[in-house]
């Protein structure tokens, strides 16, 4: 019985030897590269976040993406957002989040001026600081327990250059906290949502150029030349023909050397009249954009206007008339850098408020230029601005 066992029993030892130098070596192949996969796959930090704006303290942003990602033993963190006022930020950053400084990029690789330090302080957090010039702010960056929540919280910082908040009674600031929750999301759906971000910023920029050279071209055929024109006289130098332009727009016309740079602001239009070369004369108009109750803007202006004013102080602004119609006039004087003298003139009319501002070195009288060009000012008909 012991002879017919022992070649099995030699077999099987056999056997056991081979195992014992075959599956050590597989066992040390697969640990080369097993922790790394495991690291990128359990790293709390990892991964898409989507902003929850309802579950959000003062969010800045409509909607906005984080993409956390490993690469080798650096992470890749890039932000992408949608705001109201179409500004949308894309941008990124790598860091080893062991504090080194690190400049931020845009989407198309151009540096940024801003700089990050990035520091991991727990295994299911890290810490942001801006060293820019602009600095003074740190932020938390902390993943839940579960895995599925990041929030953003502002730490203090020792001594903040810039402190956004309110002032109470006490004449105290209360910087703004803003505690931003970030959502899990799934890869497919991080890249979708990034994507439509990106062709939404591209829609948004195409309409804004094609908006811009709309506004251009209706700006550059905003005045043109009336068929008269006058030689200017000899008592002003460098000015050999004045010509009148009419601006049907904001229905107006108006004698100038040059023809009026105009240009559409939010709430106004802004026409710049006349400079000098060498800067010492400047006249503009502006000129409300949207209607304006003219009586009501008369009663209004002229109660600010004759309102007590403090013992010492000098009245600046006073009534007048302009053109036979109601206006108020202020002359004021700067006394940082160069001497100048400040004035202004506005009226309503036609529904509008014309407001004249001219400034010159206040040593001088009031230049020829300036009164000329206030005095050829005309509203015009509704057959002119046809």
């Amino acid at each position: 019985m012991t002879r017919m066992r022992l070649p099995a029993l030699r077999f099987f030892l056999a056997g056991m030897f081979l195992s014992g130098a075959l599956f050590p070596a597989g066992h040390a192949q697969q640990a080369t590269t097993a922790p790394e996969v495991a690291q990128a796959a359990t790293d709390p930090i990892i991964g898409w976040w989507k902003l929850n704006v309802e579950k959000s303290t003062n969010p800045t942003a409509e909607s906005e993406l984080i993409s956390i990602t490993a690469q080798g033993n650096q992470f890749q963190i890039i932000f992408q957002a949608m705001q109201s006022n179409k500004y949308n930020p894309h941008y990124q950053l790598t860091t080893d989040m062991k504090g080194a400084t690190s400049r931020l990029v845009q989407a198309d690789g151009k540096p940024m001026n801003d700089e990050w330090r990035v520091t991991r302080n727990q295994p299911n957090a890290f810490v942001v600081e801006s060293v820019g010039p602009f600095g003074g702010w740190k932020k938390e960056y902390a993943v839940s327990a579960d895995g599925q929540i990041l929030a953003v919280h502002d730490l203090p910082d020792s001594a903040p250059r810039i402190i956004v908040g309110s002032r109470d009674s006490n004449g105290v600031i209360h910087p703004i906290q803003h505690v931003l929750v970030f959502e899990k999301i799934s890869d497919s759906e991080g890249r979708t949502l990034s994507q439509k971000m990106v062709d939404t910023d591209a829609a948004q920029k195409a309409l804004a150029a094609e908006q811009s050279a709309a506004q251009a071209a209706l700006d550059a055929a905003a005045c043109s030349l009336t068929p008269g024109q006058s030689e200017a006289p000899a008592s002003i130098p460098n000015q050999a023909v004045w010509q009148e332009y009419v601006c049907p727009k904001d229905g107006f016309g108006i004698s100038l050397p040059n023809a009026p740079k105009e240009e559409s602001l939010q709430r106004s239009d802004f026409y710049k009249l006349f400079m000098t070369g060498d800067e010492s004369i400047d006249a503009q108009l502006w000129v409300s954009a949207e209607p304006v109750d003219c009586a009501a803007w008369i009663r209004e202006t002229r109660t600010l206007v004759n309102r007590p004013v403090p013992p010492g102080a000098t009245r600046i602004t006073t009534e007048t008339t302009f053109q036979g119609s109601p206006a108020f006039e202020s002359i004021d004087r700067l006394t940082n850098g160069p001497r100048y003298l400040l004035y202004d003139l506005t009226e309503c009319s036609a529904n509008k408020t014309y407001t004249f501002h001219a400034r010159w070195l206040n040593d001088h009288p009031k230049p020829e230029e300036v009164t000329r060009i206030f005095d050829s000012f005309r509203l015009l008909t509704k057959e002119n601005v046809q």
